[in-house]
């Protein structure tokens, strides 16, 4: 069992190119001080024997305070909501991410990785994961506009988020659920 684990982020790979998700072998570039930050912390982890273990955009979309969920319950009340079509990843909720790690500390299949990614099963833009809950959840997709970003704003988005893992399945995500 791994005495160390660190919980780092996607964002450690900046901008990939489109449909492009890294996997756990390749090397990191982060373009903003978090990911500067994250990928820090994942260095002193595996000089120290311990585990990385990378995950994607995490959605809660029943906590009214949340970023998803204040955009859910717009949508559920009947107002326009604005999500954005460059940003992408293959996300997952807290709740699965929970189960992913406790699952992975669990299993001794895993124990001699540095480095894994836990990752949802589809690789998604925030508006096309917002347009598929709407419609699992019978609500009205003439509500979900694109958010139009500026040209400054486009250069710090992770446009091309998500993760692939060679060593894990993915999660089969109950955001669609």
């Amino acid at each position: 069992k791994y005495e160390n684990i660190y919980i780092s982020s996607e964002v450690v790979f900046g901008c990939n190119e489109l449909a492009h998700r890294p996997g756990e072998d390749e090397s990191p570039a982060p373009l903003t001080w978090y990911g500067i930050t994250k990928r820090m912390g994942e260095l002193v982890t595996l000089s120290n024997g311990g585990l990385v273990l990378r995950l994607p955009i995490l959605v809660n979309l029943d906590d009214h305070s949340t970023i998803f969920g204040k955009l859910l319950n717009n949508l559920q009340t009947g107002n326009v909501i604005q999500a954005s079509k460059y940003c992408h990843s293959t996300p997952v909720t807290y709740s699965d991410a929970v189960a992913g790690i406790t699952g992975l500390i669990d299993s001794r299949r895993y124990r001699y990785e540095k480095v894994l990614h836990l990752t949802g099963d589809r690789y998604v833009s925030i508006f096309e994961m917002f347009c598929l809950i709407a419609v699992q959840r019978g609500l009205d997709q003439a509500l979900i506009h694109p958010l139009v970003h500026g040209p400054d704003e486009t250069k710090l988005l992770l446009q091309y988020g998500g993760l692939r893992s060679e060593k894990i399945p993915p999660i089969q995500s109950s955001i669609y659920t």
